[in-house]
């Protein structure tokens, strides 16, 4: 009489095992593919911007409003916002009086002291453009963040 032997099969076999553990691994990389978490760095820093630029605008109408003209350093030719003899330095006309510090770029503005930029000796740059022109006897006032990651962001108004 022959004898049958009988396995007891428990558990999977390596090529079940491997096709499923394909199955799950390709679910897991479609997964993370299609729910990945998108980066708003660029969106928070270009938010940044605009609050920075609109803060200026608002310090340089307060200042246009007491003294009925702009401060000397903002000229036709755009300038940046800065302690640098080409820029247009404006810690002196606007801090504390009108803002409470100028705004810096989130990604290029630098201060060398901390302190904000009215501390001694203090060498800034803001990153941020200014200018301003009159026409028809209104003065015109520009302002913009030109490292904008986004679409450019420039303020205009009429004083």
């Amino acid at each position: 009489m022959k004898r049958v032997r009988s396995l007891n099969q428990q558990g999977f076999t390596i090529p079940e095992l491997l096709v499923a553990l394909g199955m799950v691994l390709g679910l897991c990389v479609g997964a993370y593919y299609v729910l990945r978490p998108q980066s708003f760095d660029p969106q928070t820093r270009d938010a940044q911007r605009m609050v920075g630029a609109s803060q200026l605008m608002v310090g340089l109408e307060k200042y246009y409003a007491d003294n009925g003209h702009l401060p000397a350093s903002i000229t036709s030719k755009k300038k940046v916002v800065g302690s640098d003899k080409d820029s247009a330095n404006l810690c002196a006309d606007l801090v504390p009086k009108y803002m409470k510090d100028l705004p810096l770029d989130p990604t290029w503005g630098v201060e060398i002291e901390s302190g904000g930029c009215s501390a001694k000796n203090q060498q800034y740059i803001a990153s941020y453009l200014v200018s301003a022109m009159v026409s028809d006897g209104h003065t015109i006032l520009y302002v913009a963040a030109p490292m904008a990651e986004g679409p450019s962001i420039h303020l205009q108004r009429t004083l």
